[in-house]
């Protein structure tokens, strides 16, 4: 029983990371919230990195790819595997605050208008408490402290029917351009106004002039849309 049943799909890509680690920090998410599916595309690594990785996480789903690709592209793939009612696209080394999950998805099976719930995030840089009403959500997305992808939670439904999905060109701010794809395919958001996601710092771009473009064209999409 319980609130996730079969319903919650989990996704995380993997590379340039060591597996350990990785999945240490999820199985220390997970601690005491019945994930039911946990997805792992693993890009390049041996048959003995499946086992290390069972023996963190015996439940998973391991697809295992015999070359690396971009991050982007595992998260697609990922989700093309997904069975779960709900999808999570955490970050490397975020943590999941006890509970986080399950308020998400009682606020969304509370309110069937809604596609994506936040939370409010801890940070390097200090406490972002997010807007709570779609439209205020929506309007931060163009500022400087957009809702981040990897504190939300998003029904899986809504990006079947969309087709919403991550792009291979957005090595970075791949959160920001899948948040306003989301909005541009009319997406409904909310924001449980707690500290339940705790995110790690973001290393700085190696081309700042670059990955301020690729911020500037998903706002752009926004903009249009609205």
């Amino acid at each position: 029983g319980g609130i996730f049943g079969e319903g919650l799909g989990r996704r995380l890509e993997h590379r340039h990371v060591a597996l350990g680690e990785r999945l240490e920090r999820t199985a220390l998410e997970r601690a005491g919230q019945r994930l039911a599916e946990l997805v792992v595309v693993a890009a390049g690594l041996s048959a003995a990195a499946e086992d290390e990785a069972r023996a963190i996480a015996p439940n998973l789903r391991w697809i295992a790819l015999p070359v690396a690709c971009d991050r982007a592209t595992l998260r697609n793939l990922a989700l093309a595997q997904a069975t779960g009612d709900h999808v999570v696209f955490p970050d490397a080394g975020d943590r999941a605050l006890p509970g986080r999950l399950q308020r998400q998805a009682a606020l969304l099976a509370a309110r069937p208008d809604l596609d994506i719930v936040g939370c409010w995030s801890e940070t390097p840089a200090g406490l972002l408490t997010y807007a709570q009403r779609h439209d205020e959500i929506v309007a931060e997305a163009l500022g400087s402290e957009p809702l981040r992808l990897s504190a939300c939670l998003v029904r899986r439904s809504f990006l079947d029917r969309t087709g919403v999905r991550h792009d291979p060109e957005f090595a970075v701010h791949d959160g920001l351009q899948m948040l306003c794809r989301c909005i541009v395919a009319g997406a409904r958001f909310a924001v449980t106004p707690e500290l339940l996601h705790r995110a790690v710092p973001v290393k700085p771009p190696a081309n700042p002039a670059h990955a301020a473009s690729l911020a500037m064209r998903a706002r752009r999409a926004v903009l249009r849309h609205l």
